[in-house]
C-alpha cells in the first residue's frame, strides 16, 4: 500500500508539472514577438580592424554590404544593426531625459544602432511617430527611436516623439567611448522581445548606425526563399 501510494503522489507530481511545462510552451509560442523571423537570414560581419578601424570606413563597408545584398534574386530587404535579436550580445547604456540629471541603473536602455531599413526588413511595427530615414543617417543632427517600454518608462501617459533625449556611446572599441549624442526622439516602435519568446522586452534605444558605427554587427537579410538565396549570399 505504502509503495502504491508513493507510486501514485509521483506521477500525480509528474502529469502537474508536464500540464504546466505544456501550458507554458503554450504561452511562449503565442506571445508576440513584435517582428516577422520567418525568411529572416541573419550575418555576422567582423571587418578587419586595420583596414576598416575608423566609423567612416566601416560604415561605407555596411552599405556597400547592403546595397550588394539586395542585388541578390530572391532578397526582399537587407538591414545592418549591432545586435539582432535571439542573438548573443547586447549591450545598455546610459540615457538622460532633459530635465532630469539622475543617472543610476534606472536611466539604464539597451542600445541598437540600426539602418533606416531595419524596421522593414524585421517588419516591425511603429507605435507612433516615424522610423530613421537616409536623411537621419546622413545628418549630425540625431535622431532616435525609442520602443513602447522606453516610451512608459521616462514619459509614462505623455507623448515621446518631440522630446529631447542624451544618449551615452556605448562601443568600447571607438575612441569616443562614453561621449553623448544629444538629439530628439522621432518615432515609438512596437516592444520586440529580443532574448527570448517567454521574457517580455526591455527599454530600448535605436541609433542611426552611422551616428556610432559599430565595429562589427549583423547584416539582415529577408528572403523569399532562404534555402535558395543563401549560397549566392
Amino acid at each position: 500500500r505504502v509503495l502504491v501510494t508513493a507510486q501514485f503522489a509521483i506521477a500525480l507530481v509528474l502529469l502537474v508539472g508536464s500540464g504546466l511545462l505544456l501550458q507554458s510552451f503554450r504561452r511562449a509560442a503565442g506571445a508576440e514577438l513584435g517582428l516577422d523571423p520567418v525568411g529572416v537570414i541573419t550575418f555576422r560581419v567582423q571587418p578587419p580592424g586595420g583596414v576598416y578601424s575608423t566609423a567612416p570606413e566601416a560604415a561605407a563597408l555596411y552599405e556597400r554590404l547592403m546595397s550588394a545584398t539586395r542585388a541578390v534574386p530572391g532578397v526582399v530587404e537587407a538591414a545592418f544593426i549591432n545586435h539582432a535579436p535571439f542573438g548573443s550580445a547586447a549591450i545598455p547604456t546610459f540615457v538622460s531625459i532633459a530635465g532630469r540629471a539622475t543617472l543610476d541603473s534606472s536611466s539604464q536602455v539597451f542600445y541598437r544602432t540600426a539602418s533606416a531599413t531595419y524596421l522593414a526588413t524585421m517588419r516591425m511595427t511603429l507605435a507612433s511617430g516615424r522610423w530613421l530615414d537616409d536623411t537621419d543617417m546622413r545628418s549630425a543632427r540625431a535622431s532616435f527611436v525609442v520602443n513602447e517600454s522606453m516610451a512608459r518608462r521616462y514619459w509614462p501617459g505623455g507623448r515621446a516623439v518631440g522630446q529631447r533625449l542624451t544618449v551615452t556611446r556605448a562601443s568600447q572599441a571607438r575612441s569616443d567611448f562614453g561621449q553623448p549624442i544629444a538629439g530628439t526622439v522621432v518615432g515609438v516602435v512596437r516592444d520586440v522581445r529580443q532574448a527570448s519568446r517567454d521574457l517580455p522586452a526591455d527599454a530600448e534605444v535605436y541609433v542611426p548606425y552611422t551616428l556610432e558605427t559599430w565595429p562589427w554587427g549583423t547584416l539582415v537579410v529577408r528572403a523569399r526563399n532562404a534555402a535558395t538565396v543563401v549560397p549566392a549570399l
